[in-house]
């Protein structure tokens, strides 16, 4: 076997240019996309973490009441961050859904900056379902002398009732206390689970069950307590009566202003960063117009850049490079009116020569020349020489040569 030779145009190529910008291009739109979710990537864990929150669609979550109090036309806001010092939040209600063992400290400063607060307490002990995200395992119960608010055991002190009941809420005794709700109100549930109800006292109550047993509490000032969360979970509100009594509850504490639902108790307080602030309005719109401007510069840099050009010789050969040399030197030195008399001086030899008249001093060949445009019905040449040798403007100039050879292509019936 005899060997081939492979020459440099069989052998492989590389990439063509068009395979290179698509490269280019999937790359760029995957490390954009990639930033894009990793500065989101807080929220996205957010709004699938399965806790007690008004962010989670579990059984034990807020979510449907969320989106139950905005689709019947109640202003609601999910609050990630701390609610400002100085604003006015003594209309609406602040619903707090803190899990066992939250900061007291950050659950005070929330309160002394609002207005109305519902503080809705813990009963189950729930994990996530790893096979299922946003769902929840049921681990049980938290034990009864575990259930608090916040780090304070004080506020609460539960009893849970055995088995399943349908809970209608009322208001205790109006002899017993003059509260939130008015005499003959009454709110039915559908069934809860072993409903958790306070034991100690019932000076503070503003809700009973049939027991008596206080299931919504006065704290102090405008702060509420309500002991089971079932009420108002998504658990609690597949059921339709629960749904309507969850919102006749949430419609007395509110007092026609905005419900907002803190979550950052619940660890989903918002991270904020520089990335993700470009990427959200206002500062979007000038993000993409430096994406933009990036785009038209890569765009024009690749339309600028192609072959090689070859660069030429300094001074180019040839009669008609020498002719533009000097026609460029002579526009150079601006002297273009002062070659108006020898362009003059030009056609009056070639007239001569056409005539087959041997040279002859200026005065006699003007003097024969005119004989000549007498003859021919032209204008005197001498005329046309006086005007040459005043000529001072290239505009002149243009206009005095143009005079002269249409005089000598009548005259010695020169033509091309």
């Amino acid at each position: 076997m005899s060997e081939q030779t492979i020459g440099a145009a069989d052998a492989p190529g590389g990439f063509k240019a068009r395979t290179v910008l698509v490269l280019v291009g999937v790359a760029v739109a995957a490390a954009l996309g990639f930033g894009a979710l990793a500065a989101f990537a807080p929220e996205i864990r957010a709004s699938r973490d399965p806790g007690a929150h008004a962010l989670s669609r579990s059984a034990v979550g807020y979510a449907g009441l969320v989106r139950l109090l905005k689709q019947t036309g109640r202003p609601v806001l999910v609050s990630r961050s701390p609610l400002p010092t100085g604003a006015d939040q003594n209309t609406g209600l602040l619903v707090l859904t803190p899990p066992p063992g939250a900061d007291q400290a950050q659950m005070d400063a929330l309160i002394s900056h609002a207005g109305t607060v519902l503080i809705v307490a813990p009963k189950w002990a729930a994990f996530p379902d790893q096979l299922h995200p946003g769902w929840v395992i049921n681990a049980g119960l938290i034990p009864e002398g575990m259930v608090k608010i916040g780090e304070r055991k004080d506020l609460l002190g539960v009893a849970r009732a055995k088995g399943t009941v349908s809970p209608v809420l009322q208001p205790p005794p109006a002899s017993a206390q003059q509260g939130l709700f008015a005499t003959g109100t009454s709110l039915a549930f559908g069934p809860v689970d072993q409903l958790q109800a306070r034991t100690r006292g019932i000076a503070a109550s503003e809700l009973v069950d049939q027991t008596g047993a206080p299931v919504l509490l006065h704290a102090k000032g405008d702060v509420y307590v309500l002991t089971d969360p079932d009420l108002l979970n998504n658990h609690g509100l597949s059921s339709l009566t629960s749904a309507q009594a969850a919102v006749a509850l949430i419609d007395s504490l509110r007092g026609g202003g905005a419900v907002v639902f803190d979550v950052t108790l619940n660890g989903l307080r918002r991270t904020r960063s520089l990335f993700q602030l470009a990427l959200e309005p206002p500062f979007l719109a000038a993000t993409l117009c430096i994406l933009a401007a990036a785009l038209l510069m890569g765009w024009r840099a690749a339309a600028t850049f192609g072959a090689v050009e070859r660069r030429g010789r300094a001074v180019a050969l040839g009669k008609r490079a020498l002719v533009d040399s000097s026609a460029g030197l002579i526009r150079l030195t601006r002297r273009e009116p002062r070659m108006t008399p020898r362009y003059a001086a030009l056609v009056r030899s070639q007239a001569l020569n056409a005539a087959g008249v041997r040279e002859q001093a200026t005065e006699a060949a003007d003097a024969y020349l005119d004989r000549l445009a007498e003859g021919a019905g032209q204008a005197p040449f001498s005329r046309l020489a006086d005007e040459a040798n005043q000529t001072r403007t290239p505009a002149a100039l243009m206009r005095v040569a143009a005079a002269l050879y249409r005089w000598k292509s009548e005259v010695v019936r020169e033509r091309r």
